[in-house]
């Protein structure tokens, strides 16, 4: 169970990174953070980690996958927040 909640706090940041970059236009860079979540993390952190953790490695996978899908976004923002500000009225 700690492990599920702890899965959907980064769940909510994740998609709350999400819409704010399609709310600024970048439509494009939202696919393809969709598509490094689903496909690149998970993918890497299914096949990864049960070789350290056995089954519990799958459960952890979904955490592990997350964090980086927090983080290309954040690091995404920070990048084009001077642009992101400007635009402001």
């Amino acid at each position: 169970m700690p492990i599920a909640s702890f899965f959907l706090l980064f769940l909510l940041f994740r998609a709350l990174q999400q819409y704010s970059i399609i709310i600024f236009c970048r439509r494009l860079t939202s696919a393809a953070i969709s598509f490094m979540r689903t496909l690149v993390f998970q993918v890497s952190a299914v096949l990864i980690l049960p070789l350290f953790f056995r089954e519990d490695g799958i459960w952890f996978s979904m955490v592990i996958a997350e964090i980086p899908a927090v983080l290309v976004p954040l690091l995404l923002l920070k990048r084009k927040q001077k642009n992101i500000i400007t635009k402001i009225p």
